[in-house]
Parts: structure tokens; C-alpha cells; sequence
């Protein structure tokens, strides 16, 4: 009698390629979330992660990298003034680096407009110096490590999370350094006067609380838009859209482009429905169509909407498209 063999799968080649390959991108995505973390508010947008890759980078030597954190040691300033509809910030951030590596770092933010205050990011970490570019001189790649930092606004304190890696794309030369849209000159007045009195030991204070999660310049602002949004009655998706044109959208657009240092993301919408309860808190909020693929942004714009206060009760659902 003739055996009968069973046929072998044509894919029993491709099934370990494919289990491997889905490992790896496991693996990769673990890599950059417990290295570099989730992707954070604009409060760090001096923050680019590397997205061309190791090719694009020529590591340095341990001989290398004191001698980029010397160039780089020093006191050093950036100012700009940004209109976002209701609100002006003003931006004063201070940056001292040890030529160990060492640095601490206040990012303060004069509020005026429909909202009047004071907001500051206290940062203590250290730099190590990766590779330099390729393809562009000047152009520096650097791991972070963020030691501690906190968040003060008006009188309320608190701290955010430590012992957290981060990644710096650096810009070198003229005399100063900085990010793709944030430039650092060389702090011409008294030392004695850099940093505002005891801000740069409020992170080292035991008694300072816990931030909430996602705390940033974004939330807080939002948050003192809200409180000041008029009782109304029954809206619709007009009435809502204008107020939201005016009082929020451009406070989003701006973190938007503040987490896009390199000017990458192309432009975009996000169509939401949701209903208003007489509250004025967003209910039911969904997704309807969004241009972009990148889950973690059309999420991160869901998370800001359904924090916004709204006139209400609105009658029955409203539509809302966000552009960027």
C-alpha cells in the first residue's frame, strides 16, 4: 500500500519569520516606552525624540562627550511671545549646565489675557552625548535623564515624574544651541539673578504633592479657561464650535506644534460628537473620522476635549472638526 504523506504547509517557513518580526516590534515599542516614555505634553517641547534612525548618528567616544558638555556648559536664556486666542504667553526659559553633564532648567510662563497668572516648570537632570549628525553639522543627539521636576502655579505646587529618560535633538553653533524651534543664547546679566529665589529647590521638597497625571501648561490652562466659560442655556453645535474656536482650539494648536519639533506632522481633522450636560461637562464624546493614523494623538485630542467646559445642557448630540 502506497503511505500517504501529509503535505507540508507552504507557510511553515513563514511562520517563524512572522513570529519573529512581531517579537521584534514588540520589543521595540517596549524599548521606547520604558526608555523614552509615552509621548509627553508641550511642556517639553524641547523634547525630539530621534526618528531618522542610528545610521544618521556618529557615536561619540567617552573623550567626546566631555568635551561636548564642556562646549555646552554655561548659563543660557530663550524668551518668545506666543497669541493663542484669549491668552498670551510669555516665556522666559532658563537653562544652567555644569560641564559635567549636570543642568537645571526653569521654563516660566507669564499668563495674560482671559487668564492672568504664573506658570513655571523646574527641571533637574543630566545630559550624555550621543552621536553627532551625518548629515547636518552641528546637529548633537543626547540621552536625558530627568532627576526630578515640578510644576508651580500661582501658589499651588506639585511634582511630576522622576528618573524619567528622555532624548534631546540638539542644534549647535553661533555661540549658543538650542532645539529646532527653541534657540538658547548666552544669560548676560548677574548669576545672582538667573533663577528666581529658591524655584530650583522646590523639587527637592519633601513636601510638595504628586502631580496629577498628565499635568502640564496645556491642562492648566484649560482648566482656568473653563472656569470662566458663562452658564448658558440649551446650545447647539454652532454656538459650541464659535466658543470653542475662540477659546480653546488655539490653545490645542499650539501644543500640537509644540510636540511636533521637527514640523513632521502633516496637516490634519478630528471629527468628535458629543453631548453637554448642564454642567457644561463634555458626555459621551466618540470618534467619528479622523485623517490621522497615529491612535495615541487622535486619543491625546479626545483626552483634551472631554476635559473642555462647554455651555450647556446642549440638545441632544453636536459635532465638533478639529483642524491642525
Amino acid at each position: 500500500m502506497r503511505q500517504v504523506k501529509s503535505p507540508k504547509s507552504k507557510y511553515s517557513l513563514a511562520r517563524p519569520l512572522i513570529m519573529l518580526a512581531a517579537l521584534a516590534v514588540a520589543f521595540l515599542l517596549y524599548y521606547a516606552v520604558t526608555r523614552k516614555g509615552m509621548p509627553t505634553d508641550f511642556t517639553y517641547m524641547f523634547d525630539a525624540v530621534d526618528t531618522e534612525g542610528a545610521h544618521e548618528w556618529a557615536p561619540f567616544t567617552e573623550a567626546q562627550q566631555d568635551s561636548v558638555r564642556r562646549a555646552l556648559a554655561g548659563f543660557r536664556e530663550s524668551e518668545r511671545i506666543d497669541s493663542l486666542g484669549p491668552v498670551t504667553l510669555r516665556l522666559l526659559d532658563r537653562l544652567e549646565l555644569k560641564d559635567n553633564g549636570i543642568f537645571w532648567q526653569v521654563r516660566q510662563y507669564t499668563v495674560a489675557g482671559e487668564v492672568t497668572g504664573r506658570f513655571s516648570h523646574v527641571l533637574n537632570g543630566y545630559l550624555i552625548p550621543f552621536g553627532a549628525s551625518r548629515k547636518t553639522p552641528g546637529k548633537l543627539l543626547s540621552d536625558v535623564r530627568i532627576i526630578r521636576q515640578a510644576y508651580v502655579a500661582g501658589a499651588d505646587t506639585c511634582y511630576g515624574p522622576s528618573q524619567a529618560d528622555s532624548t534631546w535633538k540638539l542644534y549647535t553653533g553661533n555661540g549658543g544651541f538650542g532645539w529646532k524651534n527653541v534657540r538658547f543664547a548666552p544669560y548676560e546679566g548677574a548669576l545672582t539673578a538667573f533663577f528666581e529665589p529658591g524655584i530650583i529647590d522646590i523639587p527637592e521638597n519633601l513636601y510638595t504633592r504628586e502631580c496629577g497625571k498628565g499635568y502640564s501648561l496645556h491642562r492648566y490652562l484649560d482648566q482656568e479657561l473653563g472656569a470662566r466659560v458663562p452658564a448658558a442655556a440649551a446650545a447647539d453645535s454652532a454656538s459650541v464650535a464659535g466658543l470653542i474656536d475662540r477659546r480653546y482650539a488655539p490653545v490645542l494648536r499650539f501644543a500640537i506644534a509644540a510636540m511636533d519639533a521637527e514640523g513632521k506632522r502633516k496637516p490634519g481633522s478630528v471629527l468628535v460628537s458629543f453631548a453637554v450636560d448642564s454642567g457644561g461637562a463634555v458626555r459621551q464624546l466618540q470618534t467619528e473620522r479622523s485623517s490621522s493614523l497615529d491612535t495615541w494623538f487622535v486619543g491625546y485630542i479626545a483626552e483634551t476635549f472631554a476635559r473642555w467646559r462647554l455651555p450647556g445642557p446642549s440638545a441632544g448630540r453636536l459635532q465638533y472638526e478639529f483642524s491642525w
